[in-house]
């Protein structure tokens, strides 16, 4: 008996997930909650590589409808609610804000991990740090700190409204590019 209700737990749950991916690609929101609902993110690969992230499915629904969503995750980097357990490693004091702006990074990253297809989009570049010799969250965080989530959301609006008609999904390399750009060396 305890293996049926079990069984029939996990069913229950798989499709209330389903439906819920189902309903948010009908609806096309995206909102803090489900940002909130992001299970671990493992430290190795881009968001969008599923030998890494097998477990991170509202990536696909994002993928589906970039351009609908991705103005939506730059509204949300200004988000400061708070996660009650981190999604990553490292890193713990973590806010809705800066999962979107890891989802925005993540998604302009080429097959390498190490070119952004974002002109201005590399950490170092867009935080205003080239000192490599301190952790990423770290120079985000005195980035925050300093400079405030409004102008890290300003940054990216402004590379996005500057490049969004050329903006394409490269399904071989899994990321998003810019017509007539090449990808820029992140350190």
């Amino acid at each position: 008996m305890k293996k049926l209700t079990l069984s029939l737990l996990t069913i229950a749950l798989c499709c209330s997930t389903l439906n819920s991916q189902t309903e948010i690609e009908h609806k096309k929101v995206i909102s803090k909650e489900l940002l909130l609902a992001i299970p671990r993110i493992q430290p190795k690969g881009r968001l969008q590589d599923k030998d890494y992230q097998p477990n991170f499915y509202l990536i696909d629904t994002i993928i589906n409808n970039w351009e609908t969503y991705l103005p939506k995750l730059i509204e949300l980097i200004e988000d400061t609610t708070k996660y009650s357990s981190s999604p990553l490693t490292f890193w713990s004091d973590v806010r809705v804000g800066d999962i979107s702006f890891i989802i925005i990074n993540n998604l302009f990253r080429n097959e390498t991990w190490l070119e952004s297809t974002m002109p201005g989009l590399c950490w170092n570049e867009i935080l205003e740090n080239a000192n490599n010799k301190i952790p990423i969250w770290e120079k985000y965080d005195e980035f925050i700190k300093q400079n405030g989530r409004k102008k890290l959301k300003s940054k990216v609006q402004d590379l996005w409204l500057k490049h969004s008609e050329n903006i394409f999904w490269d399904k071989k390399s899994r990321c998003l590019k810019i017509h007539g750009t090449l990808p820029e060396k992140c350190s």
